[in-house]
Parts: C-alpha cells; structure tokens; sequence
C-alpha cells in the first residue's frame, strides 16, 4: 500500500470505518482526482469480523471475499456513486521486479539453506535479522503474529482517513 502510494489502507491492525472511506473517495472526487486506489490486506477486520470466501472445493479463504464485501458495503451505502472494481494480486505482481539487493539476498538465502542442509539443520529456515543472515527454528518463527508496527499504523490510518502528513 504504501510503495504502490494507495489512497487507502486497510489493514487488521486499524478498524474499517466506511464512513471515513467514502468521505475519502468523496473528497478526492471533490478534488478532480477520477479515481482512487484502495489496498485490502489478506485478514483485515470488517465490521462482521473476517470474511470469507468458499471455493469450488469447499476451502474457504480470504482472498476476493473481502474485497467483494466491502465494494458491496459501499455501493450499498452510496448507491452507483462510484464505479468500482477489484484485482486479486498474484505473488508475482505483489513482489514487482527484483532489483540487485533482492538478488543478492536470494543467493545469500540460498546459500545458507543449502549449508543448513549439509549439516542436516532441519526444522529452521533462514532469515535477515538486521543485516546478517542465519537461521531460526520454525517454531520461533512462528511464535508470535506479525503485525503493523505502531508508526506504521498511523500512516495507515492517516491515509484511510484522508490525512495528509507533512503539511
């Protein structure tokens, strides 16, 4: 959201409130600007909780159910206001181009991986921590949810809201 400079981020970690989106969409409308980007992330909270949606198979996931409910909560709300579509990012899209850093970050991950192999290290996986490269157990890597960080949310919010930082 914030590399891709979206209008509005939603994220889990800060609750959706349609009426601040829409005011947004408005205001942005209001301005000239004929259209706005909003980034859903996997897992973000609506007002019914987490919403899911069921596959052919019977699975249900997250991805395309969110989005389609809260595109459906705005047009419920505003009518045909504002015309409205959805894309789904593939991981390809949602990584870009790797520039010479990610290169290098691949050999040295792959490199470690391969090491942690010869020796049988197995239950971990590589990480950068920091600047340096080396291994954690999946257990720990796991231990915890990762979530936004506190600074990160207020930009989050900020753009969900409409506030411009820096003025």
């Amino acid at each position: 959201g914030f590399a891709g400079e979206a209008d509005i981020i939603l994220i889990p970690e800060v609750p959706l409130d349609y009426e601040k989106i829409i005011s947004k969409l408005r205001k942005e409308r209001a301005m000239g600007k004929n259209y706005s980007l909003i980034v859903v992330a996997e897992g973000a909270q609506v007002e019914t909780g987490k919403v899911y949606q069921t596959q052919e198979s019977g699975k249900e996931n997250l991805l395309g159910g969110l989005t389609d409910h809260i595109m459906n909560q705005i047009t419920k709300q505003t009518g045909e206001e504002f015309e409205m579509r959805t894309v789904v990012l593939g991981h390809t899209q949602r990584g870009g181009a790797p520039n010479a850093d990610d290169r290098i970050l691949a050999q040295q991950f792959g490199v470690a991986a391969f090491q942690a192999v010869l020796e049988g290290n197995f239950g971990k996986m590589v990480r950068l921590d920091g600047t340096k490269v080396d291994l954690v157990s999946l257990a720990e890597a796991v231990a915890e949810l990762k979530v936004v960080s506190p600074d990160d949310q207020i930009v989050a919010k900020g753009r969900a809201l409409g506030i411009e930082f820096g003025d």
